[in-house]
């Protein structure tokens, strides 16, 4: 998550964080104020550069205090993967999921028959 007001806020960022070795792509959603990194660079890194752009970040699920976030790691022998939760504001939660060995709609099927 990182702090951006306008269109200024996201080519800063985007500009800033391609240049980080490793960094192959940078997805911005202003209205979220999340940014999605694809690479391999130590989050640190990635972390530092934003911080050279004069905004505030911080990764989903390491949490600050006004920030209640939680993250559950999966590791079987098929399937592995991460979900991380991460209180947005008193209206607003985030929820993210990855995984990696799932049949092809297995997802969206469970939530279809588990959720209201």
């Amino acid at each position: 998550m990182v702090d951006m007001k306008c269109e200024g806020c996201v080519n800063a960022v985007k500009n800033k964080l391609q240049t980080v070795n490793g960094v192959k792509n940078v997805e911005v959603d202003l209205s979220n104020q999340v940014v999605r990194i694809l690479g391999c660079s130590p989050v640190k890194t990635m972390t530092e550069a934003l911080e050279q752009t004069g905004r505030k970040s911080r990764l989903i699920g390491q949490g600050i205090p006004d920030v209640i976030a939680a993250i559950a790691e999966f590791k079987g022998p098929d399937i592995i993967g991460v979900v991380r939760f991460a209180q947005v504001n008193m209206e607003l939660a985030r929820i993210e999921a990855n995984f990696n060995g799932l049949s092809p709609g297995f997802f969206q099927s469970y939530i279809t028959k588990h959720c209201i």
